[in-house]
């Protein structure tokens, strides 16, 4: 395990981001500022059981949510 993470950290990792990396087009901040007034333990803590359909649906208990294919997908 020891050798492994040398040669990541010695080897790989810097061949890899030579060979891989991109700069971005476009230089902003990918988060927003969160309101004062939301109460985020209690957002984060929600968790749902959803199944993720081959048609671009979402069931969430029972709602049936239909996402729009993305820019690389066509339906």
């Amino acid at each position: 395990m020891e050798e492994a993470n040398r040669f990541l950290q010695s080897t790989f990792l810097k061949d890899f981001t030579l060979r891989f990396a991109v700069r971005p087009r476009e230089f902003q901040k990918a988060w927003r500022e969160v309101s004062k007034n939301l109460d985020l333990d209690r957002i984060i803590s929600l968790r749902y059981a959803a199944t993720v359909g081959k048609d671009n649906t979402v069931r969430l208990g029972g709602l049936i949510l239909d996402i729009p294919p993305g820019p690389q997908k066509k339906t």
